[in-house]
C-alpha cells in the first residue's frame, strides 16, 4: 500500500493515512506469519530428524518460540480486528482532545505490534541459522 500525501491534506489527514497503512502492513504481517509457522515446524522437524543421526542438536527452544507464535497470531489478529473497529470512532473526532486519544492509542498499539513483529523477525532469524546448521557448516 502506497500512502500518497497530496498538497490538500491537512494534519489530520496525514495522521489517518499513516495509521491506514499501519493497519495494513498489520494485517498483512500476521496472516504471513499465519502461513510461516506451518511451514517451520515442517521445515525444523525435517531438519531435527536428519540431523538427529549425527549430531546432537536441541530445536526445542525453536519449537517453543514457534509454539507462542502459533497462539499468539490468532490473538493479535483479534486485537487488529477489535482495533479497527475501535478506529471508526475516529472518523467521528470533532475535537482535538478526542482525535489526540485516538492518536495516542494508536501509539500504544504500534508500539505493542512492533514489539511483537520484532519478536517474529527474531525467531526467523534463529530459525534459519538452526536450518544452516548441518548444510556446510558440519
Amino acid at each position: 500500500m502506497t500512502t500518497i500525501i497530496h498538497q490538500h491534506h491537512d494534519h489530520d489527514d496525514i495522521q489517518k493515512l499513516f495509521i491506514d497503512t499501519d493497519i495494513h502492513l498489520w494485517k498483512e504481517e500476521t496472516e504471513i506469519i499465519a502461513n510461516e509457522v506451518n511451514l517451520f515446524v515442517n521445515l525444523l522437524s525435517v531438519r531435527l530428524f536428519e540431523l538427529s543421526k549425527t549430531r546432537n542438536i536441541s530445536f526445542n527452544a525453536l519449537f517453543d518460540e514457534i509454539d507462542y507464535f502459533t497462539n499468539a497470531n490468532p490473538e493479535f489478529q483479534e486485537k487488529l480486528t477489535g482495533y479497527l473497529v475501535k478506529l471508526e470512532g475516529l472518523k467521528e473526532c470533532e475535537d482535538l482532545q478526542c482525535e489526540t486519544h485516538f492518536l495516542n492509542g494508536h501509539s500504544t498499539f504500534k508500539k505493542e505490534m512492533q514489539e511483537y513483529l520484532t519478536r517474529y523477525r527474531q525467531l526467523k532469524r534463529n530459525i534459519f541459522e538452526g536450518l544452516a546448521i548441518g548444510t556446510n557448516k558440519i
